[in-house]
């Protein structure tokens, strides 16, 4: 009982049992006949065509099922939002018996009514195998008659459209069509035919699946839900792909040259005889029955007005295929503000990021750190942890996920080892904090052990080896993801644990960038999969398996339900990575595991800590001396890339010294969110481009 989504057009009306949700199968069903009735026909109806009452409404008032649904939503929000989902069967008992006296029956059963015959919930029943109960947990699974039942109504519907848009074509073959199929006269040569076009490159190709998924938006009747899970995919995936394809249409209109000023109406004194045109023939060669007959010179083609040119679509302009989709991508009346990808300096950056955090509700303190880690991620070249997860960030501080101006709590402390709780504050802020109190606790016992439990995102976990690198000191971190399950266990089929980061930084000597080992106990963390959908680009080969356990390389696979799941990496090795940091991580420190299914939405992190002084193990020296000569040793290699061998943590220093100069380059969908982020703030886009432009 998601959105309210009202029915496609040509949704059959059948009329389900009071009590009971389901959509109605073709046939009652033996096992379950007070739970699914026969279709019925179409609901009659009234004047100004507003259904009829139904045969049950006594009075024959018209039975208004807005406030019923607005009423349902305050108190039942976990069935709201995003696609339709199966609903626990009997629900509508459920519901009277936990808001007695609130909903009536009549309005009750016509809200179930207009969403159980939805198209979106028919397609979530075949697609779906768990039902809901009021509080978003699951009741027992999707029965096999319902399944069918649904699929044979989702066919029907689908059927019902195409007739009808078969209906409205023209009958008969169109002009093209028509001079093909006519018989050719002897004398008529063929026409030369064209080298065959090259297959598009993937980039095109996948460019082209955005700008068909944007015309078939815009042209669509149905709700965005509805939409959504006709397609089989996400809102989410659904508003990237559809940002990515206006950015792209408004950069191949701002391409375009300006257009030519109409030409001057020709006066009446000054119109001139236009030369006699010579009728046009089919240009012949010369035959050996006709000797006498000359080769007709061929007519030099038809220049093309600019305006002509500038009529072509955007695809046929860069060549499009012969049979593929040549019509201009269908435009949305913003599509010419999409914004498109641009770079902007660090600071800048900060500053924008800065204000957003701040406005919604954190103190300047705390939005200046969350700011910083976030943009130093995008400088070290880790996009997936930079300021695209701003966006994300802001919608679970809606939905109490993330709470803001949250300290560190201190629960147990013996020195050297010490427990903490985040409070589900920023783990930007958080993580800092308990680096601090534990680079403090390693200075007077030269060893300090962190139990950091219930924290928002950490973002990424090699900043606070960083920050133990800074003080000299050897640090180890294990993390645990308590979410959405992602990864999948090595030899199972489908997602049990999540990315799991593991972390080790290691001061090299004043000689060498510090060793920085940052890395997810998955074939590629979650915030790739994110990063490839924006782009419209497919995952690395043997990333990710489908809901079937099928080896697959879109992403949407990972965003959609039936959800699949990404890969351990190193098979056997990477999954046993991935237990030993969950058990660390959520368990040792008093923290959680992840072992039951989880609602997407908020990340909760906790991180054990492990921190080393090499001066007072007394080996600071040798350490220097042996890592120098280590690193040499390694570097020599014969390289088989351009950059030759390259030791943990530099890519990123390399990557920071890069953007620092060049700038950090936002894709469309990035700069977008944090657009879309400031428009719910109340910060209109050219305060924030202000910001951006700021340097």
């Amino acid at each position: 009982m998601p959105n309210e989504t009202p029915s496609s057009p040509d949704a059959a009306t059948p009329t389900p049992a009071a009590t009971d949700p389901d959509p109605a199968p073709p046939t009652p069903l033996p096992e379950a006949e007070a739970e699914a009735q026969p279709p019925a026909a179409p609901a009659p109806q009234g004047p100004q065509g507003r259904q009829a009452p139904r045969r049950g409404d006594k009075r024959g008032a018209p039975v208004d099922t807005t406030a019923c649904a607005a009423e349902l939503k305050a108190r039942f929000p976990a069935l709201f939002g995003g696609p339709p989902k199966p609903l626990k069967l009997r629900v509508q008992a459920d519901i009277q018996e936990r808001a007695p006296g609130v909903f009536t029956r009549a309005a009750l059963s016509a809200f179930l009514h207009r969403h159980t015959t939805s198209t979106g919930y028919l397609i979530a029943l075949t697609q779906q195998g768990q039902r809901l109960d009021l509080d978003g947990q699951p009741a027992g699974e999707v029965a096999a008659e319902h399944r069918e039942a649904a699929a044979q109504e989702v066919e029907r519907r689908r059927a019902r459209r195409q007739e009808r848009e078969a209906q409205m074509r023209p009958a008969g073959p169109g002009p093209r069509a028509a001079a093909r199929q006519a018989p050719q006269s002897p004398q008529t040569r063929a026409p030369e035919r064209r080298p065959a076009a090259a297959p598009p490159s993937a980039d095109e190709a996948a460019r082209r699946e955005r700008a068909q998924l944007l015309r078939a938006f815009e042209s669509s009747p149905l709700a965005k839900s509805n939409f959504c899970a006709l397609k089989g995919i996400t809102p989410q995936t659904l508003d990237a792909q559809l940002a990515l394809a206006r950015a792209e249409a408004a950069a191949w209109m701002a391409a375009r040259p300006p257009a030519e000023a109409p030409a001057r109406p020709e006066r009446p004194h000054e119109r001139r005889e236009a030369p006699r045109r010579e009728p046009r023939h089919e240009q012949r060669t010369e035959r050996p029955d006709h000797p006498e007959r000359p080769e007709r010179p061929e007519r030099p083609a038809r220049p093309r007005s600019q305006g002509q040119a500038q009529a072509r679509s955007p695809m046929k302009a860069q060549g499009a295929e012969p049979g593929q989709d040549s019509r201009p991508i269908a435009r949305h009346p913003h599509a010419e503000a999409a914004p498109p990808a641009r770079v902007v300096q660090a600071q800048a950056l900060r500053r924008l990021v800065q204000a957003l955090v701040e406005r919604s509700g954190s103190s300047p303190i705390e939005a200046e750190r969350v700011a910083h880690h976030l943009v130093d991620a995008d400088l070290s070249g880790h996009d997936t942890h930079g300021v695209a997860m701003l966006p994300r960030y802001l919608e679970n501080l809606r939905t109490g996920g993330l709470v803001a101006n949250r300290e560190l709590v201190v629960v147990h402390d013996h020195g050297a080892l010490v427990t903490l709780d985040g409070q589900a504050g920023y783990g930007q802020v958080i993580g800092a904090q308990a680096m601090a109190l534990g680079i403090e606790r390693a200075r007077v016992h030269g060893v300090a052990v962190l139990g950091l439990a219930n924290s928002h995102h950490l973002g990424r976990i090699g900043a606070y080896a960083e920050q133990c690198l800074d003080a000299g000191l050897v640090s180890i971190h294990f993390v645990n993801v308590v979410t959405q399950p992602l990864v999948a266990p090595f030899g199972g089929s489908d997602a049990r644990l999540a990315t799991n980061p593991m972390c080790v930084g290691l001061p090299m000597g004043p000689a060498l960038e510090p060793l920085l080992l940052d890395f997810a106990t998955s074939r590629i963390a979650m915030g790739k999969v994110h990063e490839a959908q924006r782009q419209g680009r497919p995952l690395p080969p043997g990333a990710a398996i489908d809901a079937e356990g099928r080896p697959s390389r879109d992403p949407g696979v990972m965003l959609q339900e039936p959800r699949g799941a990404l890969l351990p990496l190193g098979a056997h090795k990477g999954y046993g990575l991935a237990v030993a940091c969950e058990l660390l991580a959520g368990a040792l420190t008093g923290g959680l595991t992840l072992h039951q299914p989880r609602a997407a939405g908020a990340i909760i992190n906790n991180m054990l800590s492990i921190l080393v002084d090499p001066e007072r193990l007394g080996t600071a020296a040798h350490l220097a001396a042996q890592a120098h000569a280590f690193a040499d040793w390694v570097k020599a290699s014969p390289p088989t890339r351009e950059s030759g061998v390259m030791l943990p943590g530099e890519p990123e220093a390399a990557s920071r010294r890069r953007r620092r100069a060049e700038g950090i380059a936002l894709d469309a969908a990035t700069w977008a969110g944090l657009l879309a982020a400031g428009s719910v703030l109340g910060i209109e886009d050219a305060a924030l481009l202000a910001l951006a432009e700021g340097g």
